[in-house]
C-alpha cells in the first residue's frame, strides 16, 4: 500500500472509535514499539483496521546513531509487524535512544560532522539491507548543541539520505521548537533541504515552559507551526503528511475537527502548487 494527503497517529483510545465512524482519513502511522507483539482483541483489532486503512511504522527504538551493536532480533520483528500490516513505510528517529542495552526513555542529538555522517551511513545501509526497504529518519528536537558539529542539521541530513537514499522524515513542529529554543533560522532550515529527499511531514502541539518550548505532543498545532507547514509545501512541495497527538488525548471527534484544518492547508497547495521545486524560493 502507498500513502498520500493526510494521515492521523493511530492511539489505542482511538482505535475502536476510528473502525465504528469508519471516517476519512487517508492514512494512519502506528508507532512500532506499541504493536510488535499485538495479540488476543489487540491484535484482531489491528488486524480489522489495516484491512481498512493504509499505515506506516514509526519508530522509536532502532537506536541509528547509538553506540550498541544493532538489534536484528528488534528488526526481525519489525519486518514481522510490516508484513502483517502492510505497511507503506517504515522510519524512526536520527539520535540515539539506548546505552549498553537500556533505553534512555529519550532522543538523544548527535553531533554533525563527517566521522559521526560516516558511522551512521554505515548503520543505515545495514538496517535497510536487513529490512530489505529503505527507510525514513525524523529530526528530533533537541535542547542542547553538541559542540563538535561541523555541519548543519540540513546538510548532514542530505548527505546521510544522498548516501543511503533513505527518506527524510521532515518534523515541522521540531523545526520550528529548535529554531526558538537555538534562536536559529527555520526558514533557512527548510532551504537547506533537499526536496527530493523529503519523503514525510510531522506536525504535532507544543508546551511553552517561559524559558524553552517542550516537544509535548500534548496540544493543538501552532499556527506559527502551521505557517512554516505552508513554507515547505509551497518550497519543498506537497508530501504525506502526519498529525501526532501523544498526550493529554483528546477524543476522537476533537482529533479529526485538527485533521480537517490541517487537511484544508494541504489540498490548497496540493492543487494550487507547481510540483517543480528546481527554482524554488523561501517566501518571508
Amino acid at each position: 500500500m502507498s500513502i498520500s494527503g493526510v494521515g492521523l497517529g493511530l492511539r489505542s483510545a482511538h482505535i475502536k472509535s476510528v473502525l465504528e465512524l469508519n471516517g476519512d482519513v487517508a492514512w494512519f502511522e502506528l508507532l512500532t514499539d506499541n504493536w510488535l507483539d499485538a495479540s488476543g482483541v489487540d491484535g484482531l483489532l489491528l488486524d480489522e483496521f489495516c484491512k481498512r486503512y493504509p499505515v506506516a511504522l514509526h519508530s522509536v527504538a532502532m537506536n541509528i546513531a547509538g553506540c550498541d551493536r544493532l538489534d536484528f532480533n528488534y528488526f526481525s520483528a519489525i519486518t514481522e509487524l510490516s508484513n502483517r500490516v502492510q505497511s507503506a513505510s517504515i522510519s524512526d528517529h536520527l539520535c540515539f535512544s539506548q546505552v549498553n542495552g537500556k533505553p534512555i526513555h529519550d532522543l538523544a542529538p548527535i553531533p554533525y560532522n563527517s566521522s559521526t555522517l560516516n558511522y551512521v551511513v554505515t548503520r543505515i545501509l545495514k538496517i535497510q539491507d536487513y529490512l530489505k526497504t529503505t527507510i525514513s529518519i525524523e529530526n528530533i528536537t533537541a535542547y542542547v548543541n553538541c559542540l563538535d558539529s561541523t555541519m548543519s542539521e540540513p546538510a548532514f541530513l542530505n548527505e546521510v539520505a544522498r548516501q543511503t537514499d533513505c527518506g527524510i522524515l521532515l518534523d515541522i513542529n521540531n523545526v520550528y521548537v529548535n529554531s526558538k529554543n537555538f534562536e536559529s533560522n527555520a526558514l533557512s532550515y527548510l532551504h537547506e533541504l533537499n526536496p527530493s529527499y523529503v519523503s514525510q511531514y510531522h506536525l504535532a502541539g507544543f508546551q511553552n515552559q517561559g524559558k524553552y518550548l517542550l516537544d509535548a505532543h500534548n496540544n493543538f498545532i501552532h499556527d506559527d507551526v502551521l505557517k512554516l507547514y505552508e513554507v515547505a509545501l509551497m518550497n519543498i512541495g506537497t508530501k504525506p503528511t502526519l498529525i501526532e497527538w501523544d498526550n493529554n488525548i483528546p477524543n476522537y471527534e476533537d482529533l479529526l475537527l485538527e485533521y480537517d484544518r490541517v487537511k484544508s492547508v494541504y489540498q490548497y497547495y496540493n492543487l494550487t502548487v507547481s510540483k517543480s521545486t528546481e527554482n524554488a524560493v523561501i517566501y518571508v
